[in-house]
């Protein structure tokens, strides 16, 4: 309704409450499109019709003149508000505009789909060793990822929601000991070096597609946190080995090493733009039980975005 209608009732209400009390009325302003000031003091009676697109106030009489009589009538026209009812779904595309986040409506849950690729590097390190294994992160063992090739978001709340992502990811087992890693009747086995070998490394090489659901919640806009599993598929792995004799090179390289080819990493990850630092530990050997030495995979690590 139109500030003037509002004005007009507080008017009535204030002329009405005067004649019952018998004391003077309140000044009433009227609409700031006419800014002036009508008085009635103690009237008799006040009429007010509240029509379809409308409104008239009449006053009948006023102190020491019971023949006064005054009327005004005012037309109006109602504004109709809108509302738009959506789904509880709403998919989100980059730029499309949606303020699902603007604090001035209810919140919804609603899905973002993005494309918002990372570029990760981490010390890799392994924990529940088999005997002659030696991989602490001092011994140069490392990782690279692309993560977040293609990110799904489940917002929950304001500030909290659930990631769907996808990657990728290299990770490389390095020893330097004397021992090395050795394919032999199709199993992994751990050997000694040739006598008299200058050692250079020994490696396992993991190639993984990463599909991680990660709980993540903003504290800030500059700040976040999040937890959640990584389901690694390892596609691929290799073995290669580096040493040297009376100055001759000596190089082994073998294929099919019999890794899981799926293991589950439990990651943790610090948001402080403009980058990310994580840490993931694995639960499941990254060789198949049986086909060679155990050990689990442990890393960490900072994200940048690209």
């Amino acid at each position: 309704m139109k500030k003037s209608i509002l004005t007009a009732m507080i008017m009535a209400l204030c002329t009405s409450l005067a004649a019952m009390t018998n004391i003077d009325s309140t000044q009433v302003r009227k609409s700031a499109e006419t800014d002036s000031t009508l008085v009635i003091n103690r009237p008799n009676k006040v009429h007010i019709t509240d029509g379809e697109n409308f409104i008239k106030i009449v006053v009948e009489g006023k102190e020491d003149n019971d023949a006064y009589k005054y009327s005004i009538e005012k037309e109006y026209t109602s504004s109709t508000s809108t509302h738009k009812e959506s789904d509880d779904w709403n998919f989100k595309i980059p730029f499309s505009g949606d303020d699902q986040k603007s604090k001035n409506k209810p919140f919804k849950p609603y899905i973002d789909i993005t494309i918002e690729p990372q570029f990760g590097i981490g010390l890799v390190s392994a924990t529940g060793e088999g005997d002659g294994v030696d991989l602490p992160f001092s011994n140069g063992s490392f990782e690279f990822i692309l993560d977040e090739l293609l990110d799904v978001e489940y917002h929950l709340t304001r500030k909290s929601y659930i990631n769907f992502g996808f990657g990728i990811n290299w990770r490389n087992y390095r020893m330097t000991g004397d021992k090395r890693f050795v394919k032999e009747t199709n199993n992994i086995v751990l050997k000694d070096y040739p006598d008299g070998a200058e050692i250079n490394f020994s490696r396992i090489k993991i190639f993984s597609l990463a599909f991680s659901m990660i709980l993540k919640h903003k504290i800030n806009k500059n700040f976040g946190v999040g937890i959640g599993p990584v389901l690694n598929i390892n596609t691929g792995g290799n073995i290669k080995t580096r040493w040297r004799v009376d100055g001759t090179p000596g190089k082994d390289r073998y294929y099919d090493i019999h890794q899981n080819f799926v293991t589950v990493d439990f990651k943790g990850i610090v948001y402080i733009k403009p980058f990310s630092l994580y840490f993931k530990y694995s639960p499941t050997n990254v060789i198949s039980e049986n086909r060679g030495p155990e050990f689990r995979s442990m890393s960490a690590g900072i994200l940048f975005g690209l």
